[in-house]
């Protein structure tokens, strides 16, 4: 059984914030996120999207890519100079496509237009 794209990335995050010399306490006043949602997205029990993967990113100092790479080594894990944040971003959508994972979120149940009307008009 292969592992869940959230568990991959939640161990690249781990690995990240090891190497940066963080704690969860840390990186979670980095990201102004709570030490339990940063312990949750590392162990692979919570669900990443684009945004809080650019803030994490932009907290640890890295590319969003190496969120997705396989290797165990250094690979992306430090920006270069001419590295930037767009085309991270059409590398992460570029491998959210080929991996299926944004289809998975397209074909998400989407709220309806009352829903919407509902939302906004709160």
């Amino acid at each position: 059984m292969s592992m869940s794209l959230e568990c991959k990335i939640g161990q690249r995050l781990r690995l990240a914030r090891q190497r940066a010399g963080l704690s969860v306490t840390e990186l979670a006043e980095r990201t102004l996120l709570p030490p339990e949602r940063i312990d949750h997205l590392e162990s692979g029990d919570a669900r990443f999207d684009a945004k809080l993967i650019c803030q994490l990113a932009t907290s640890l100092g890295i590319e969003i890519r190496w969120f997705f790479e396989e290797s165990g080594g250094k690979g992306a894990l430090h920006r270069t100079r001419d590295d930037s944040q767009s085309r991270d971003i059409h590398d992460l959508v570029a491998h959210a496509r080929a991996t299926g994972f944004l289809e998975s979120i397209m074909n998400a149940e989407k709220p309806n237009r009352r829903e919407r009307a509902q939302f906004k008009a709160a």
